[in-house]
């Protein structure tokens, strides 16, 4: 024989309502409030100067004088490179001894700050 099935009560049905929904999960904290904007003291940033193998008049970023540059000729990556052509003719030595082959740094006369840079390659 079959038996019907009975239903049950295991108590009174509990259905979520939006208020009840809302004690489950807290709500968001306050937004704290934002410090008033201060002033963001100016920086100057260094000037950008087109220097090229011979030297030229500039300001100084250092020491902010008006000053003819000091030209300095330091190997670069320009010098390496043609050590390995003249290397087959074992001259490999000749593009660090020439400025043509170097890259020429410009300093300041009083300060020896660094102004710029001629890089051959």
């Amino acid at each position: 024989m079959l038996r019907a099935r009975s239903s049950v009560n295991c108590g009174p049905s509990r259905q979520a309502s939006p208020t009840s929904m809302s004690n489950l999960y807290p709500s968001a904290p306050p937004a704290p409030s934002a410090p008033p904007p201060e002033s963001v003291p100016f920086v100057a940033r260094p000037r950008l100067l087109a220097v090229g193998r011979d030297p030229v008049q500039a300001v100084c970023n250092a020491c902010q004088k008006d000053v003819i540059t000091e030209v300095q000729f330091e190997w670069g990556a320009f010098t390496v490179c043609m050590a390995l052509p003249f290397a087959l003719f074992c001259l490999c030595c000749v593009p660090f001894c020439i400025p043509a082959f170097k890259d020429a740094v410009h300093y300041c006369p009083h300060c020896k700050g660094f102004i710029g840079k001629d890089k051959r390659l």
